[in-house]
């Protein structure tokens, strides 16, 4: 779960749309439904991998080929699976509440969880979640102050300001 984080921080409170909870509750019921070896599978299919890459591409998004770009988005896809498998105790054993959410539109809102686990202090975890095409998609997690896609965005930018920089560097090879 650590891995989702990062794109906004919250706006004014208000009470999110219920759909956007939903949502956040149907993710966190699954997960208790899920083989513990197929939960970071499980978090990363919530995700809008697309909007997600092109977010954290920021302006380079506009340079590049489109077979690049797919390479990329791939890519990002099979890092966040493996960091979050790499993190599955802390998954497998966790107690996911929802607290409140906050609205940002009709179409984009935080849900605030709790997220209790029997080898850390309770914490605090933010989805951040968006309506597109009749569905609502995870598009951030915040962690510990950490939203994790504005995190991989500033890495990107600064990666990609040095010399002969390339989209395809900054994740391993595709598995």
């Amino acid at each position: 779960m650590l891995i989702l984080a990062i794109l906004v921080s919250c706006a004014g409170e208000a009470f999110a749309s219920p759909e956007a909870e939903a949502h956040v509750e149907s993710i966190i019921d699954g997960l208790s439904h899920v083989d513990e070896s197929n939960e970071a599978d499980f978090v990363i299919d919530q995700v809008d991998i697309p909007r997600l890459s092109k977010f954290v591409l920021g302006k380079y998004v506009r340079t590049e080929k489109p077979e690049d770009l797919a390479q990329f988005e791939h890519r990002l896809d099979a890092y966040l699976r493996d960091f979050l498998k790499s993190r599955s105790m802390e998954l497998s054993n966790a107690a996911v509440e929802i607290l409140y959410s906050t609205d940002r539109s009709d179409t984009d809102s935080i849900v605030t969880t709790r997220v209790s686990s029997p080898t850390r202090s309770p914490m605090l975890m933010r989805w951040r979640v968006l309506f597109r095409d009749g569905d609502w998609k995870v598009v951030d997690v915040e962690v510990h102050g950490l939203w994790l896609a504005i995190e991989q965005r500033a890495q990107i930018a600064e990666i990609m300001s040095r010399d002969n920089a390339a989209i395809l560097d900054i994740y391993p090879s595709e598995r």
